[in-house]
């Protein structure tokens, strides 16, 4: 009986069971995807499944089924990477807008090469998946490294990736600030921007002569007679011929007396020219004491031609000023860059009479801001701050120099600096010589060379430069761009020059058509300026929003051309006013009286 009943519960079961499968038979039987399955059609598509035995309707539909299934699954995955790869490609893409750099992600964040994360892909999608959320450090805006390793010339400090630029940076942020050539495109767009201030300071009262005067009466100097020069106007001094004994040159300065001469550090430029010029011709007439500060270690040379003195801490330099203080007659400041204050505050107490020269501002605001962009200026207080006291005379090339060192006070221009001053011409080339004409097929044919001339930094027009570059590069086959110098920019064609008589050859070789002179300071006087413009050929130039020499020196020549902001500079511009003959520059320096006179009364 037992049996029985174990036997029915069991069949019972089985029953229950096989409803159940009736019932779910009669669900996909009855539903509407079951019915308009084709199962004829897709055995006719697939018959392997024939010989598999699977050929009823309901076992191809099973089969179909589960092919279906398989197929949304990996469809699904399909989208999910779709997805992942369009995120990884949009970031990508984003990245220079955003300036995303999977370099400095990595850099900024060391943990995750811990975890495999080492390659761009990797990198890109942690930021999408966790480093965004954890607001990890994925760019540095107000860095270009490729601007930054250019402009600062770290490629002779072997730096030439992004992540060891970056490095270099952020260690010597101090040393090398310029970054970014956003930073100088700023400066650009304010100075452009400040308008009315051209050339409309009020003139001051000078005594002392003038503005012009015939180069046929003025004396001369042939440029090979200069002391030795390296690249544009840096001093690479001749061999000491002596370098007497401290008494045979005490009787000497007894006999004679000096000039005081206080010099920056031979940095180049105008600065140093000038005083080349000076002692190459006046070198037998008069007996310069020159002084300059290396770092703490300062130098006296006597025209630069025998070493007299090393000095190696403040003391011993103030110790010797006060040995040769009986034979100075006067002193002459080229430049203070360098010197020390207690060192200044010593020359000042000599109570000699002092010509300084306004090759700079460091008089008015300090060594540390010599060069200033206008606007720059305006944020500095202007004082005197040579530590010298009342400056005797002072000297500048130009009546919109000499302003910036006068202040209105009760109605009156009353000096900074100086107790008085003078307008006095530098020594400078100042005659074209041969004439060079491009033959006339040729002009035709060639493309317009365009001509930069000097060592290009911020303040001589760095940004301006990047924007004529552009414009060279969109119309290459009509213009040609030569820099006649040096810049620390990405661009083939510079040729460095030692003297005007290799700047002839360079001229002859490249034949520019017309300059651009880029300057965005106001510059004291510009030696760059005489050369291009002893050229005749056009100058196409920066328009200048403050007083400026250059402004007025170019107004005075007859084939200026001003802009008020580089993108009015176009193709059409300047085929217009495109030149096909220059002039090679005279390599003779001309002097005015003044010099002749200040350099041989001692």
């Amino acid at each position: 009986m037992d049996v029985i009943v174990e036997k029915y519960a069991q069949m019972k079961e089985i029953k229950k069971h096989v409803d159940a499968f009736k019932q779910e038979f009669e669900k996909r039987k009855q539903s509407s995807e079951f019915d308009r399955f084709d199962w004829f059609a897709y055995l006719e598509d697939n018959r392997e499944l024939y010989t598999s035995g699977i050929y009823t309707r309901h076992g191809l539909y099973r089969h179909w089924y589960k092919e279906r299934k398989a197929r949304e699954e990996r469809k699904e995955q399909e989208d999910r990477e779709e997805t992942q790869d369009h995120n990884t490609n949009y970031i990508l893409t984003a990245s220079k807008e955003s300036q995303f750099s999977w370099e400095y992600y990595l850099f900024f964040s060391p943990d995750l090469g811990k975890h495999g994360i080492q390659d761009q892909e990797s990198a890109v999608k942690h930021w999408i998946m966790h480093g965004h959320k954890e607001n990890r450090q994925y760019s540095v805006p107000e860095f270009d490294w490729m601007f930054y390793i250019f402009y600062n010339s770290l490629f002779n400090h072997g730096i030439t990736t992004k992540i060891a630029a970056l490095q270099y940076w952020l260690l010597h942020k101090a040393e090398y600030i310029n970054s970014s050539l956003d930073r100088f495109r700023l400066d650009y767009e304010t100075m452009c921007n400040m308008k009315g201030n051209s050339n409309t300071c009020a003139s001051v009262l000078h005594n002392g002569s003038s503005s012009f005067q015939d180069p046929d009466t003025m004396s001369i100097l042939d440029e090979c007679e200069l002391y030795t020069i390296n690249q544009i106007g840096q001093i690479e001094f001749k061999e000491f011929l002596s370098r007497p004994s401290k008494e045979d040159f005490l009787n000497y300065g007894s006999q004679i007396g000096f000039i005081l001469i206080l010099d920056l550090p031979a940095y180049g430029g105008g600065c140093s020219f000038f005083l080349n010029t000076i002692l190459s011709k006046y070198k037998t007439t008069a007996k310069c004491l020159v002084v300059r500060n290396y770092s703490g270690v300062v130098s006296w040379t006597l025209n630069d031609e025998s070493l007299i003195q090393v000095c190696q801490t403040e003391e011993m330099n103030t110790a010797f000023l006060e040995q040769m203080a009986p034979m100075i007659k006067k002193v002459f400041v080229n430049s203070i860059i360098g010197h020390s204050s207690t060192f200044l505050e010593a020359v000042g107490q000599l109570r000699k009479p002092i010509t300084a020269i306004t090759h700079d501002y460091s008089l008015l605001y300090g060594q540390e801001y010599s060069q200033l962009y206008y606007h720059k200026m305006l944020e500095h207080d202007s004082y005197m701050n040579t530590h010298l006291g009342q400056i005797d005379v002072l000297l500048s090339q130009d009546e919109n120099t000499l302003n910036y060192f006068y202040i209105d006070l009760y109605n009156q221009k009353v000096s900074l600096v100086g107790k008085d001053s003078m307008i006095i011409k530098l020594p400078d080339y100042r005659k074209s010589e041969k004439i060079i004409t491009q033959p006339a097929k040729q002009s035709i044919k060639k493309k317009i060379v365009i001509g930069i001339l000097g060592h290009i930094s911020d303040i001589k027009g760095y940004y301006v430069l990047t924007k004529i570059i552009e414009l060279v590069e969109t119309y290459s086959d009509e213009l040609d761009l030569v820099i006649f110098g040096s810049c620390n920019i990405c661009w083939p064609k510079q040729y460095l020059y030692q003297n005007v008589r290799d700047l002839n050859r360079l001229l002859e070789e490249f034949q520019p058509q017309l300059w651009i002179e880029m300057s965005l300071w106001p510059e004291t006087y510009s030696y760059t300026l005489s050369l291009v413009m002893a050229t005749q050929l056009p100058i196409l130039y920066q328009e200048k929003t403050f007083s400026s020499t250059i402004k007025a020196r170019l107004i005075e020549y007859k084939k200026s051309y001003g802009f008020d902001h580089i993108d009015q500079v176009t193709l059409n511009y300047i085929q217009s006013i495109a030149q096909s003959f220059f002039y090679t520059i005279e390599p003779t320096i001309y002097y005015p009286t003044y010099w002749d006179e200040y350099f041989s009364d001692v």
